[in-house]
């Protein structure tokens, strides 16, 4: 690919750019999170969602200023809105899994043992208001969590976040180029 290819195609450029500076502090803060001993599991997944406007706002904010001519079409931002958070979620869950099934697999028993706990502590309000066939699916769906499950949740919750928020950022970015009627 050469040069001039790369700026014609700068919904790519612009997406994968910020994608990957976004997963990359997404691996950031669970390096963080695991030296403060917190299980970054548990704890990491909502400081990850702070990542996901950020980036999405200013990878849009850059198409639109500098390879835009300050214009934006709804379109246009949720383009490189989606390319964005997908760069962003693909990466951060594929290094959960990687982490998880090569590095350190205790994390992930920590994290099924915490959860299983949490459960337990809260069996009585859960059954009372789930049920006992809801509350043991769920259970049993805890107590055999995989990397990859967690993985996979990581990546859909970022999707499914990426996506609503692409749509707002779209929306309030949105500026048409103004065209002018020769009535004369």
């Amino acid at each position: 690919m050469t040069e001039n290819s790369t700026q014609r195609n700068p919904y790519l450029l612009v997406s994968v750019k910020y994608g990957l500076v976004g997963a990359g502090l997404c691996i950031v803060l669970f390096f963080i999170l695991l030296a403060l001993g917190e299980n970054p599991l548990i704890n990491g997944t909502l400081f990850g969602f702070f990542f996901i406007p950020i980036f999405v706002f200013f990878a849009i904010k850059e198409f639109k200023k500098f390879y835009n001519e300050g214009y934006l079409h709804f379109w246009q931002g949720m383009t490189i809105g989606f390319g964005t958070y997908m760069v962003l979620a693909v990466f951060s869950a594929a290094f959960i899994w990687f982490y998880l099934e090569f590095f350190d697999p205790q994390l992930l028993q920590d994290y099924i043992a915490n959860r299983i706990e949490l459960m337990n502590g809260s069996r009585d309000n859960l059954v009372e208001r789930l049920g006992q066939d809801t509350f043991d699916t769920s259970l049993a769906s805890v107590q055999s969590a995989s990397a990859f499950d967690l993985a996979l949740d990581d990546f859909l919750r970022k999707t499914f976040a990426g996506f609503f928020i692409t749509t707002i950022v779209s929306v309030v970015m949105r500026q048409r180029p103004v065209t002018v009627n020769n009535k004369a």
